[in-house]
C-alpha cells in the first residue's frame, strides 16, 4: 500500500510538471509573436499613409478629350498668330494701316503700279457701295472720289475677281492713266500690279485691257459657278478688237483669282477693264 500510494504521488508530480512545461511553452508561442509583428508593422504603415495623405497633394488635373484637344488648337492658333507676326515684321510693307485706319476705318488695302502716279488706298463703305464713287478718303465729298470696292466683294482678296473702280480724270489722277493699256507697247512695259492689305504683298499680272460696256460684272456673272468662270475667261481671251490688248500666252482658270481695274472712257455705254492675276502672294 506504501508503495503504491507513493508511486501515485509520484505520477502527480510527473503529471504537473508535464502541465507546468505546456503551460509555459503557450506562452511563448513564436507564431504569436510573429502575428503581433505583422500586426504593428501593419499599424505602421497605415500611420505612414495617413501622415502622407494629411500633407496637400499636387496631382496633376484629369483633363477630358475634349479639353485636350480645345487645349491643342489654342496652341496651334497661338502659335500661328505668333508666326504671322513674326512674318509681318520680317515683310516689307510699306502701308501704315494702323496710321490710315485712325483717318478712316474703311481702308483696308493700298494698290500701287510701279512707274504710274496709281498709287492709292482702297476702301470699301459698309453701308453703301456707291459712296465712295463722290467721297474722299476721309469720307469728304470730292468728285473725284476715291478708289474702293463695292460689298459684293470681300476685303480679303479671295474672291475669283475682285472688281476695284476708280473715276477716270481728265486730271490725269485716280484711274485716268490706265486708258494707256490700251497701247500695246504700254500693255507689255507696265504688266504688274502690287496690292498691300495689312498681313499680305499681293502681286497681279495684268493679261488683259479692253473696252466693256456698262452692264455691272458682279451682277451679270455668278462666279460661285466653276462653269460661268471659266466661259467668262474663254470670253476674254477670245476678244480681238484692234483697241484692246490681250495676252493670249497667259494661262487663266476658273481656280485663280484676279482682279478687274474698272474706269469710265468718256463714252457713253462703255467702261475700260484692265484685269489681272494674282502671281505672288507673300
Amino acid at each position: 500500500m506504501a508503495c503504491s500510494k507513493q508511486l501515485r504521488i509520484l505520477q502527480l508530480i510527473i503529471l504537473a510538471a508535464a502541465l507546468l512545461t505546456t503551460c509555459v511553452s503557450c506562452g511563448n508561442n513564436p507564431t504569436d509573436n510573429k502575428d503581433r509583428i505583422n500586426i504593428t508593422t501593419d499599424i505602421s504603415q497605415e500611420i505612414k499613409v495617413k501622415d502622407t495623405a494629411s500633407e496637400p497633394v499636387t496631382d496633376p488635373p484629369k483633363i477630358t478629350e475634349a479639353e485636350s484637344a480645345e487645349l491643342i488648337s489654342e496652341d496651334t492658333e497661338l502659335t500661328s498668330q505668333v508666326s504671322a507676326e513674326a512674318l509681318l515684321e520680317e515683310s516689307d510693307i510699306p502701308i501704315d494701316f494702323k496710321a490710315l485706319k485712325s483717318v478712316n476705318p474703311d481702308i483696308y488695302a493700298w494698290i500701287n503700279i510701279p512707274d504710274t502716279p496709281i498709287d492709292f488706298p482702297i476702301l470699301q463703305s459698309p453701308t453703301s457701295d456707291s459712296f465712295y464713287l463722290r467721297h474722299d478718303i476721309n469720307g469728304k465729298y470730292d468728285i473725284a472720289g476715291s478708289i474702293y470696292t463695292e460689298s459684293l466683294n470681300s476685303t480679303d482678296f479671295t474672291d475669283f475677281n475682285t472688281m476695284i473702280y476708280g473715276h477716270n480724270m481728265t486730271t490725269g489722277v485716280m484711274f485716268e492713266p490706265l486708258m494707256n493699256y490700251l497701247d500695246r507697247e504700254y500693255f507689255d512695259e507696265n504688266r504688274y500690279i502690287t496690292v498691300y492689305t495689312p498681313d499680305k504683298i499681293l502681286t497681279y499680272k495684268i493679261f488683259a485691257a479692253f473696252v466693256w460696256d456698262d452692264r455691272h460684272i458682279l451682277y451679270t456673272y455668278d462666279f460661285s459657278k466653276e462653269y460661268i468662270r471659266d466661259g467668262f475667261i474663254k470670253y476674254v481671251f477670245s476678244i480681238r478688237d484692234i483697241s484692246s490688248a490681250i495676252d493670249t500666252e497667259m494661262q487663266v482658270t476658273s481656280d485663280d483669282k484676279i482682279i478687274t481695274l474698272s474706269t469710265c472712257t468718256y463714252k457713253e455705254g462703255e467702261r475700260l477693264l484692265v484685269m489681272g492675276v494674282l502671281c505672288d502672294d507673300e
